[in-house]
């Protein structure tokens, strides 16, 4: 890995460990199950401070997954995709706030969850091919969100869009 790419990859970790875990000593009763997953955060995405905590935290869990399937560790990787696969069951309709949203934002969102639960029944089966092809989905959706919403654009996503 490139020190440029390892740079941004622990500031990126920095940031959103503190997010997360900001999240958990506000809203103990969504600590997150066995390794810190597998429960939605149940957080409306109207709520932009809301959104930003668990934005973090599966910017996470997204390094865990990129990691995970660059170094061959499948079982890492499915834990951490199924987590952002879970992270929004129970948030609620999608922002009404297009113009802090961006148009296609529920669109971004389905295609993300349901790209990351993919990635995760991928990496549980062994299938390190497949799951890097899913990851360049669930990456792609991510980057689209991020650049056609104004609350998002300066989140800095290079990192996870290095080749694995």
């Amino acid at each position: 890995m490139t020190n440029r790419l390892s740079c941004a990859l622990a500031a990126l970790l920095l940031f959103a460990c503190g997010a997360k875990h900001e999240h958990v000593a506000e809203h103990p009763a969504s600590a997150p199950a066995a390794h810190g997953h597998g429960h939605g955060h149940g957080h409306g995405h109207d709520d932009p401070e809301a959104l930003r905590k668990l934005m973090g935290a599966m910017l996470v869990d997204m390094v865990q997954v990129r990691g995970g399937i660059a170094n061959g560790d499948l079982t890492t990787a499915a834990r951490h995709a199924s987590a952002v696969a879970k992270a929004c069951e129970h948030s609620g309709p999608p922002p009404a706030d297009t113009k802090a949203y961006g148009e296609r934002f529920a669109e971004f969102d389905r295609t993300l969850h349901a790209s990351a639960a993919k990635l995760a029944g991928q990496a549980e089966a062994g299938d390190g091919d497949g799951a890097k092809k899913t990851y360049e989905a669930v990456i792609s959706a991510c980057v689209g969100c991020h650049g056609q919403a104004p609350l998002a654009m300066e989140v800095d996503l290079s990192a996870l869009q290095e080749p694995l």
